[in-house]
């Protein structure tokens, strides 16, 4: 999907052999959408 917008590739693969435990952080939203005036368009994550 990034690679579809041109934005690089944000993923990795490890390999886990015992039980683990992540963290996720805040979803970072690259570039956005542009407003058409009518207040339509704007990020659902951030309202922008």
């Amino acid at each position: 999907l990034a690679d579809r917008f041109g934005y690089p590739r944000l993923s990795c693969q490890i390999s886990v052999d015992r039980p683990m435990t992540v963290a996720l952080v805040d979803k970072r939203v690259w570039g956005g959408q542009q407003s058409d005036g009518r207040g339509e368009g704007k990020s659902p994550d951030t309202g922008r």
